[in-house]
């Protein structure tokens, strides 16, 4: 009854009277042995608890992993080494996107199908010996689609050993770079065709640095143009080798590529190794070599051409010259005088300035022709127009040869009286002439008869009137017995 309470009440043993030894001892031994079992079994499914959880830790991780490969868009494929052909044991969505095969479809096959159609790729033969030596190799592939179409693989091969380091599996990942491939490809035949451009062009070119200058390459019409050798070129500046003539020059130039990015068909002076000064037609555009802003640049030598250039521009103002002046007299001629007056007359009468002009004509010169020939005459006249020249003073004065014996004063910005007081002094360089003239009726010298008149242009009156109106004052000079002046103020 006493140990059935004790149990009731929670009791694991008991221990009865007479206390015995050896009761005692087996009980404690046993009672032992019970916590030693219970602490293992604690230990044991602890342990167990944590194997279990690691277990799916390590499930979800490889859940996580398998999804993660499915997802990569690259392409994956694992091989089985231990198989005499390496067969393919797995491929990811990627490699089905990519090559257009399904995982049924490749699923023990040996991955060289893929490249059947460019079977001569040398870097096959760096992937064969990859394999054989069980090391990861890097390659660049032809490979075709099911659909027949070519496209570049970057495939990265790599071993993979069991737990003891024997190898296994092969796992290659593939990254499509048809169009990096391509872009490049059209880079390096548009570096082949540059380069091949540069080297052969006629047109002087070099490339250098925007900032410094400093020639980093020249093609051989450079050299040719500028005498230097390439090797004297590279690496120096144009600044130091003193190939600009005028600095600003190049600062300007230099300024407009850092804001615009070129030029175009700029004239600018060359010095070359000898020092001769040559005239280029210069055309640049900013480029980046390695971040940093270059410059190629192309020039036409154009100094020949200048040269030509200047030397008609000097012949065509000789002709110019000739064809305004008078042959005989060398004083302007009569399409010259109608072009002077015309141009003056619009300056003045937007300045609303006066014009004066003076008609001369030479008194009895019929008469000195049929008395002394016409070589005299023509020497008269010469001598004459020479004389009405050196009696005007300012460069805006004009002496023109008006027709046969009569000459014309354009006085721009005078009143009449300034041309009457011309009108006296060239009667007096006339006079200081004496040219004999035994059958004039009023000296025995050749003298002139002269009208002035004057005007401020205007809306109302042409210039025509004013030639009018000088001549009708020549007109009563000659009817009033010549070797006078007459003011004419009709107009004025």
């Amino acid at each position: 009854v006493d140990k059935i309470k004790a149990f009731s009440v929670g009791g694991e043993d008991y221990i009865t009277k007479p206390l015995q030894i050896e009761e005692l001892l087996a009980r404690v031994e046993n009672k032992m042995t019970i916590k030693k079992q219970k602490q293992k079994m604690k230990e044991e499914n602890t342990q167990l608890k944590q194997e279990i959880s690691e277990r799916q830790q390590t499930e979800e991780e490889l859940k996580l992993l398998h999804r993660a490969i499915d997802a990569c868009q690259n392409g994956i494929m694992i091989t089985d080494s231990t198989q005499t052909d390496n067969p393919i044991v797995y491929v990811n969505q990627g490699f089905e996107t990519l090559t257009g095969y399904s995982k049924a479809e490749v699923m023990g096959k040996n991955p060289r199908f893929l490249h059947k159609n460019h079977p001569a790729q040398t870097a096959l033969t760096e992937v064969s010996t990859a394999l054989q030596e069980q090391r990861k190799c890097n390659v660049v592939l032809q490979n075709t689609r099911k659909n027949s179409t070519r496209w570049w693989n970057q495939l990265s091969i790599s071993p993979v050993p069991d737990t003891t380091g024997t190898l296994t599996h092969y796992i290659g990942v593939q990254t499509d770079i048809t169009q990096r491939q391509e872009v490049e490809l059209a880079l390096r035949l548009s570096e082949e065709k540059f380069a091949r451009a540069f080297s052969t062009s006629p047109a002087s070119m070099m490339i250098c640095t925007l900032r410094e200058g400093q020639l980093l390459d020249v093609n051989n019409s450079f050299c040719s143009l500028s005498g230097y050798k390439r090797e004297e070129l590279l690496s120096q500046s144009t600044i130091d080798l003193r190939i600009w003539v005028d600095s600003k020059e190049r600062d300007r130039i230099t300024k407009t590529l850092t804001l615009k990015g070129k030029v175009t068909n700029q004239e600018v002076n060359f010095r070359t190794k000898s020092g001769k000064i040559v005239t280029t037609l210069l055309s640049a555009e900013v480029i980046y070599i390695d971040r940093e802003a270059c410059v190629v640049a192309v020039g036409e030598d154009i100094t020949d051409r200048k040269q030509m250039e200047k030397a008609m521009s000097i012949a065509n103002q000789e002709l110019e010259r000739l064809a305004s002046i008078d042959d005989l007299t060398t004083v302007a001629n009569r399409r010259q005088f109608d072009r002077y007056l015309r141009q003056q007359w619009q300056v003045l009468k937007r300045e609303q300035l006066p014009l004066t002009l003076i008609m001369c004509d030479i008194d009895y010169f019929k008469t000195y022709n049929d008395t002394y020939g016409h070589l005299e005459g023509d020497y008269c006249l010469r001598q004459v127009a020479q004389a009405i020249k050196r009696s005007v003073k300012r460069p805006a004065d004009l002496v023109a040869r008006y027709g046969g014996e009569e000459f014309a004063v354009i006085l721009p910005n005078t009143t009449t009286e300034g041309g009457i007081h011309v009108a006296k002094i060239i009667q007096q360089q006339v006079r200081l002439l004496e040219i004999i003239h035994n059958s004039s009726d009023v000296s025995r010298y050749v003298t002139l008869s002269m009208g002035v008149a004057s005007i401020v242009p205007n809306q109302q009156f042409s210039r025509e009137l004013l030639i009018l109106a000088a001549d009708r004052g020549l007109y009563k000079a000659k009817t009033q017995g010549k070797n006078m002046i007459v003011r004419n103020d009709i107009l004025y």
